[in-house]
């Protein structure tokens, strides 16, 4: 099955275009809506230029130079927003503006008020029916001074009424929802023709039912969050928490199998089976961190911020611990971010797949009537994504994660998925629901998948049960009682948004709770973990996620795991018999010793004998 591409493929620019700077918000919004109509005519004339929006957070300087040096285009950066708009006014690529009136109320971002401005997303609408930028009321004069036409005012039309007026011109492909008074991601919304919402309502189900099933929503909306995933995940489609992306367009025109090798898109050290230590007189546990199907922040703070919290942490590599990540997404989206993060990835980190998008697989497509075909469609989808990125693992986020439809969804995963090993499961309020309990469902060869719920989180002020700050968990892991099989195996949730002060050694676990209104003196992120695990004691091992499972599978099913594992590295004893067959031949002895062991019930000798020739293997291959 071929690559299916959630997003437009938009071509390669030759010539990139930036300004000198962007004075103001409104005219920040002038550029993007700019940005996306140069990119929407580039996708459908197929011309080579693009605009480049500067965007503030470093990571983003980046993935320009990389994109820069992948596609050998130019880079021109040093024009005037206005400028730009008459270019291509000249061009007839902006056949003139829509008005609206940005938000300056004091509402905080993500709260719904009835008085709420929508003219901004209206506009952003607009933009792509009628080949316009959007302008606030205040850049209306000079607006028309560069000779652009009023063609709609926003100000005067509901969201309703846009989509009643032009709902057939939208992409059927994607939408967005958005707070209209986030100024971000309009380039993308543009250039993907995308019609915005602004709240979670009858015209929001609207525009999903008529969306193709197994589509992408941009950006990110206002009210609760289950308020938009779950209508979303309902009709069949998933969130991508693109709220603050910067030129998407421009990012995405390198294609994974094209212009891109998929060799660059895995991992140049992948994790094994044969790398893990098999003990029985320990507790093993693993710590994930949290929100990795959020695209904006992987773009941007996760990989480079200020308070260097997650992956430019000083301390990444130092213990293991597991990342979950958009992969799929980031393929399509930014394939240099995602090179960047495979590239730097440290023995002891372990990328996880968040879901293939940000949606509740218990509840995915059941107001469509057909959600099981639903599912499986989109795991088949993103079973090609694991494939070249050689991704053996996921982690979802369930409404319950232990219900009747959560069970058929993992059965779905289990059957589609390639070489699964397990799933990762999260409930979203609260996520440590299952408490560790693990259930277990079969692949489409009969092979046992381990489904593991999340035994802990670290989660600031949670005042839940099994949800506490980096002590409390330390404290609850050591004391759990070790040789039991229901307590040997934990995984901690770690909440990427909670700050933490470190407590002196004199104060209790509690004290590392702060008010998250004042962060700045404290750590999230990376840092609460290290002092979680420099608290646990001896018979408290820390592994990556994917050695948690693969551990599981030795404790619970051996006969299975290894069976398969031995016969991957057979597969590799037989492609180096063409370079050292004597080599090969003392290995592939090896081999028939571990299988007779492994037939004869003797796990432990099996899999030391594969391991020796795992280590032979890799001594081979890096001389």
């Amino acid at each position: 099955m071929a690559l299916y591409h959630y997003y437009p493929r938009f071509p390669r620019p030759k010539i990139l275009l930036s300004v000198r700077a962007v004075p103001t918000r409104e005219m920040a919004v002038v550029l993007q809506t700019l940005a996306g109509l140069v990119a929407r005519q580039a996708l459908h004339a197929r011309i080579e230029e693009m605009v480049w929006v500067p965007p503030p957070q470093p990571a983003y300087g980046r993935w320009l130079r990389m994109m820069l040096e992948h596609t050998r285009a130019s880079l021109q950066a040093d024009h005037d927003i206005w400028e730009l708009v008459e270019r291509y006014r000249e061009r007839n690529t902006v056949k003139g503006y829509v008005l609206y009136s940005l938000e300056r109320s004091t509402r905080r971002v993500g709260e719904v008020s009835p008085d709420m401005d929508i003219s901004l997303n209206v506009a952003t609408s607009l933009c792509s029916v009628l080949e316009a930028v959007a302008v606030d009321e205040s850049l209306k004069s000079e607006a028309e001074a560069h000779g652009l036409r009023l063609l709609e005012d926003a100000r005067t039309l509901s969201e309703e009424e846009c989509y009643a007026r032009h709902g057939d011109h939208f992409s059927q492909r994607v939408m967005a929802i958005q707070d209209p008074k986030i100024i971000e991601t309009r380039a993308e919304m543009v250039a993907m023709e995308a019609f915005v919402a602004s709240r979670p309502n009858a015209l929001y189900e609207r525009v999903l039912q008529h969306l193709q099933p197994d589509s992408p929503v941009i950006g990110w909306g206002t009210g609760d969050e289950s308020e938009f995933t779950l209508p979303s995940t309902e009709w069949g489609h998933f969130q991508t928490a693109t709220t603050y992306c910067f030129n998407l367009p421009v990012l995405s025109s390198a294609y994974a199998g094209h212009s891109l090798p998929v060799d660059r898109l895995r991992l140049s050290r992948e994790p094994s089976i044969w790398q893990v230590d098999w003990r029985d007189d320990v507790n093993y546990v693993a710590f994930l961190m949290s929100d990795g199907d959020n695209v904006s922040w992987m773009l941007s703070n996760f990989i480079e911020d200020a308070q260097r919290s997650w992956w430019s942490n000083p301390a990444r590599g130092a213990f293991p611990m597991g990342w979950t990540f958009p992969y799929t997404d980031l393929v399509q989206l930014c394939p240099y971010a995602l090179q960047y993060l495979l590239r730097t990835t440290t023995q002891n980190d372990d990328l996880i797949l968040m879901g293939g998008g940000y949606y509740y697989p218990d509840h995915f497509g059941r107001k469509r009537g057909n959600p099981s075909a639903l599912l499986k469609t989109h795991a088949q989808r993103i079973a090609e994504y694991m494939r070249i990125g050689a991704l053996r693992t996921i982690a979802v986020n369930t409404q319950r994660w232990d219900s009747r439809d959560a069970l058929r969804a993992y059965r779905i995963f289990a059957h589609t998925l390639p070489d699964l090993l397990g799933i990762f499961a999260l409930q979203y309020y609260p996520y440590p629901a299952g408490r560790g309990k693990v259930l277990w469902v079969d692949s489409a060869r009969g092979d046992p998948i381990p489904v593991v719920s999340a035994r802990y989180a670290i989660w600031n002020n949670a005042r839940r049960d099994n949800e506490g700050t980096p002590s409390m968990v330390a404290r609850w892991l050591n004391d759990l009682p070790t040789q039991r099989q229901e307590t040997r195996f934990s995984w901690v949730s770690v909440h990427c948004w909670s700050w933490f002060r470190k407590r002196a050694s004199d104060e209790p676990p509690e004290a590392e709770d702060i008010e998250q209104s004042e962060p700045l003196r404290h750590e999230r992120g990376l840092s609460p973990v290290q002092w979680c695990v420099h608290q646990l004691q001896p018979h408290i091992q820390t592994v990556t996620p994917t050695q948690l499972l693969w551990l599981m599978h030795l404790h619970h099913h051996p006969a299975h795991i290894l069976r398969k594992e031995l016969g991957q590295l057979a597969e590799r004893c037989r492609s180096l018999n063409t370079r050292n067959a004597r080599l090969a031949n003392e290995l592939s002895r090896q081999l028939q010793s571990a299988r007779r062991r492994l037939q004869d019930g003797d796990y432990r000798t099996a899999f030391n004998l594969g391991r020796a020739v795992y280590q032979k293997l890799s001594q081979t291959s890096s001389r």
